[in-house]
């Protein structure tokens, strides 16, 4: 029987086990993505800066860890700094595919834009380059998760989509620009919040038996 929310068992009554696992499933700080596009890209930015030196302090402390007794506290502080270890790197590596996926897709926008704003480039060419950058997004399995499919749709949208035109190549378009900042730091978001779901969900697990 499970017993994690069994309010006959005072707090001050729980093993250090139940109190750890308590502790940290009720104050690991979920990452939320909110509604703003600035906020969002602000706080991108912030958990990228901020990776380094939470690898560099979660380091020291399983090499802490390592130089102690390992009795039951310290076995279950090293398996979970060591779990968190493997989900950072994996989602790392997650974050590094959408971010080149994005690099690619910045440049072919560039492209495509380059073509809308010129009055002798071959429509064909622009209207091939759309059609692939749909489907690309439509069949990426994170589509659902950062609204890549539908933010390319709006972006080519022929009445409403980004029609701006500047002075030379690199100052085309506005609107696409403004979206793939946003989809950059969404993407660094997510990575925070499967860490914080799959840590979540170790605790859980940990914390049944």
């Amino acid at each position: 029987m499970d017993n994690w929310n069994d309010l006959n068992i005072p707090p001050d009554h729980e093993s250090w086990q139940r109190k750890a696992c308590r502790l940290a499933t009720q104050f690991i700080l979920p990452v939320m993505l909110p509604a703003s596009t600035a906020f969002v890209v602000w706080l991108g930015h912030r958990k990228s800066q901020d990776d380094e030196s939470q690898k560099t302090t979660k380091q020291q402390s399983i090499d802490n860890i390592h130089n102690k007794e390992l009795n039951p506290q310290h076995l279950y502080l090293k398996e979970r700094l060591m779990y968190e270890q493997k989900v950072e790197v994996e989602e790392e590596k997650e974050l590094q595919a959408i971010l080149l996926d994005l690099k690619y897709v910045r440049e072919r926008l560039l492209e495509r834009q380059d073509i809308y704003c010129s009055t002798w480039k071959p429509r064909d060419t622009r209207q091939h380059i759309e059609s692939e950058l749909l489907q690309y997004s439509y069949l990426k399995s994170y589509d659902k998760e950062l609204s890549f499919y539908p933010g390319m749709r709006k972006i080519l949208d022929k009445k409403h989509g980004d029609r701006h035109c500047g002075s030379h190549k690199h100052n085309n378009g506005s609107l696409m620009w403004e979206w793939m900042d946003g989809m950059e730091a969404k993407a660094r978001v997510r990575k925070h919040t499967r860490i914080y779901e799959k840590m979540k969900n170790w605790e859980k697990l940990h914390c049944s038996k």
